[in-house]
C-alpha cells in the first residue's frame, strides 16, 4: 500500500504543480517537458504554465551551454598546445583546432539554433492567429525544441569530455 500512496502523492503533486514532474530523475529532460506540456494543457492558467515551462527549458539550455563553453575553452587550449609548429610546417596543418575553434562553433550553432527555434515556433503557433492559444503553442514548441537542444549539447560534450579526460558537470 505504501507504493500506492507514494504514486498517488506524486500524481497529486503533479496535478497541483504541472512542473513537479521535473523532480523525476528517472526521465530525460525531454520526457519531463512532454509530461509537463500535458499537465499544462489541463491547467486553468495554461499560458502561465507554458511560460514557466519555457523558462525552465531555457535555463536548462543556458546551463548546458555554459558548461559546454567552459569545457570547450579547455579543449581548444589543449588542441592549440598539441598543434605545434612542426605540424603546421609538415603540411598536416591544424585546421579545426586551436584558439576558440570549438567555442566558436558552439556559439555559431547556438545562434543558428535560436533563429531556427524562433521561426519554427512562429510557424507552429500561427494556426491560432493570436490570442492565448498562440502563446501556449509557441511556448510549448520552444520548450520542446529547447529540451532537445540541451540534450544535444550534453551528448556532444559528453564525447568531447571523454576524449579529453574532462569530468562532466552536466545535470539533467
Amino acid at each position: 500500500m505504501a507504493g500506492c500512496s507514494a504514486s498517488a502523492t506524486n500524481a497529486e503533486n503533479e496535478a497541483a504543480d504541472p512542473l513537479a514532474i521535473f523532480s523525476r530523475a528517472d526521465l530525460s529532460f525531454s520526457e519531463r517537458v512532454r509530461a509537463a506540456e500535458l499537465s499544462c494543457r489541463n491547467d486553468p492558467k495554461i499560458v502561465q504554465c507554458s511560460t514557466n515551462l519555457l523558462d525552465r527549458a531555457d535555463k536548462y539550455v543556458a546551463e548546458e551551454l555554459r558548461n559546454a563553453v567552459r569545457d570547450a575553452r579547455k579543449i581548444d587550449e589543449r588542441g592549440a598546445a598539441d598543434c605545434d609548429d612542426s605540424m603546421r610546417q609538415s603540411g598536416r596543418g591544424c585546421d579545426g583546432v586551436g584558439e576558440n575553434a570549438l567555442v566558436g562553433h558552439l556559439q555559431a550553432s547556438q545562434h543558428a539554433w535560436t533563429e531556427y527555434r524562433e521561426t519554427q515556433c512562429d510557424s507552429e503557433s500561427l494556426r491560432q492567429r493570436g490570442g492565448y492559444g498562440a502563446h501556449f503553442l509557441w511556448n510549448i514548441c520552444a520548450s520542446r525544441i529547447a529540451a532537445t537542444r540541451g540534450e544535444e549539447i550534453v551528448s556532444m560534450m559528453k564525447q568531447y569530455r571523454q576524449d579529453y579526460g574532462l569530468a562532466s558537470e552536466s545535470k539533467q
